[in-house]
C-alpha cells in the first residue's frame, strides 16, 4: 500500500489499463503535454534521447515530471502518445499522468480484502478487471485486529467504518499508510 498515487495509463486511453502507481517506484515512463492546450492532451510526446533515454525505460514520478518540464511541457491525463522519431504502434508500457488516486479495499462479509484503484476511467472499461471496484476477485486473507472488520455486523456496518457499502454488500474503504515500531528488538 501507499499514499500520494498517480495515475498510469497505456499509450491509449481506450485500452484496458487505468491504474493507480506509486510515484517512489519506477512504474512507468514519460508522456509530455499540458492540460491547457487541447491538441498536446489528444496527443502527448515522447522524444528519443530527451524525454527518455532508452527504449523501455521506467521511471519514478518525479523523474518523468522533470523531464517533461525540461521539455518545455508537463504531465497531464493523455487520450493518446506520439513518439518521435520512430512512432512505432507496438510499443507497451504505462506512462505517468498527473492525476492524483488512491488504494482502496474491498472488504467482503467473511472479512476478505481485495485491493481496489481509484483510478478515473477516461474511457468505457479501461481500469483492469482485477483492481476494478465491482468486479475484483483477487480475495486474500488479513487479520483484523480484535476479529472486527467493517460491515461484519449490523452494529458495525461499512458507514459505521466510513466505508461505501457496494451493490454485492461488500465494503470499500480508503487506506491511509501508516508507519510505526512493530518489535523493538530481537529476541
Amino acid at each position: 500500500f501507499y499514499d500520494n498515487g498517480k495515475q498510469i495509463q497505456l499509450r491509449d486511453n481506450y485500452r484496458v489499463g487505468q491504474m493507480c502507481a506509486n510515484t517512489d517506484l519506477a512504474h512507468a515512463r514519460e508522456a509530455c503535454c499540458r492540460e491547457d492546450r487541447v491538441g498536446e492532451v489528444r496527443t502527448a510526446m515522447m522524444e528519443t534521447g530527451i524525454t527518455y533515454l532508452y527504449e523501455g525505460e521506467r521511471m519514478k514520478y518525479d523523474t518523468a515530471k522533470n523531464r517533461c518540464v525540461t521539455y518545455g511541457r508537463d504531465l497531464c491525463l493523455y487520450e493518446s502518445i506520439t513518439i518521435i522519431p520512430d512512432d512505432y504502434y507496438k510499443r507497451k508500457g504505462y506512462h505517468w499522468t498527473n492525476k492524483d488516486c488512491s488504494i482502496n479495499v474491498k472488504v467482503n462479509s467473511e472479512g476478505y480484502i481485495a485491493i481496489v484503484h481509484d483510478a478515473i476511467s477516461t474511457n468505457i472499461n479501461t481500469i483492469p478487471w482485477l483492481v476494478e471496484e465491482e468486479n475484483t476477485l483477487n480475495w486474500f486473507r488479513v487479520f483484523w485486529n480484535g476479529g472486527s472488520y467493517p460491515g461484519d455486523s449490523e452494529t458495525n456496518t461499512c458507514e459505521d467504518n466510513d466505508c461505501k457499502t457496494l451493490t454485492d454488500g461488500s465494503c470499500l474503504c480508503k487506506t491511509t499508510v501508516t508507519d510505526s515500531v512493530v518489535f523493538t528488538d530481537i529476541v
